[in-house]
């Protein structure tokens, strides 16, 4: 069975987005996934959406007039922190600005033929672990959760309070035994009591991770895991 992907391409040259189409949609297929692409010339069309209409992955241009680059990627990772950024600029010089939205590639337009195939490689790859499920045994029953769906475990004695997108999940396990299961899927454990989704963490500080969430804002980091958890964080950006 075909893995089926939806993504968002803007670029305000008419010739540039039809290229990149054509291409994205071959690599899609030689990994065999089925990609439906919605191509905006227009970066204001694709602002209005974003209100209603999450993607996986959106392919963005950094330099348009009004409605720029950093503007929809802002967009994009409040609202829909799962969906993959993909920077494509001839703006080379622009690359560290884009840090701070969390982007999965940067891609140099003048090297785009070179650049978007590994792209697409981690992409298929990235949303296939997004994708993986969890079986979560609960007092009520066995429960199923998407592992990009978890912000984080906590411990509580022998149970941990597991908390989701869609709420909270309470087990009979330790953070020990969830950590060594769940590290290969993107989880690094910052304090004795805790295992985060790096995929939700915004920014690490001295003594706290702070999270993309308003109702858990932030968590407690030790000072002896601290060095560990900005390595794993910096090779989770770079995948």
């Amino acid at each position: 069975m075909q893995n089926e992907v939806l993504i968002a391409l803007c670029d305000e040259e008419q010739e540039i987005l039809k290229k990149q189409t054509e291409a994205i949609q071959i690599l899609f297929s030689k990994e065999n996934t089925v990609c439906h692409i919605d191509a905006f010339a227009s970066s204001e069309e694709l602002m209005q959406t974003l209100d209603q209409k999450m993607y996986d992955i959106v392919f963005l241009d950094i330099d348009m007039p009004k409605v720029t680059g950093f503007d929809l990627a802002e967009k994009v990772s409040n609202r829909y922190p799962s969906t993959l950024i993909i920077f494509v600029t001839s703006h080379d010089e622009l690359v560290f600005p884009t840090f701070r939205y969390h982007p999965f590639r940067f891609i140099r337009k003048s090297f785009f033929d070179q650049e978007i195939e590994e792209a697409v490689q981690e992409a298929v790859r990235s949303i296939s672990e997004k994708n993986r499920m969890f079986e979560i045994q609960t007092a009520d029953g066995l429960q199923y959760v998407y592992a990009s769906d978890i912000l984080f475990a906590e411990s509580d004695r022998n149970y941990l309070q597991i908390i989701t997108r869609h709420g909270v999940l309470r087990c009979r396990d330790t953070i020990s035994h969830k950590e060594k299961e769940w590290a290969p899927y993107g989880f690094v454990r910052p304090h004795n009591g805790f295992l985060v989704n790096q995929k939700y963490i915004y920014a690490i500080d001295t003594e706290t991770i702070r999270l993309r969430s308003k109702k858990y804002p932030e968590l407690p980091l030790s000072k002896r895991r601290r060095d560990q958890v900005l390595e794993s964080y910096q090779k989770y950006l770079r995948h």
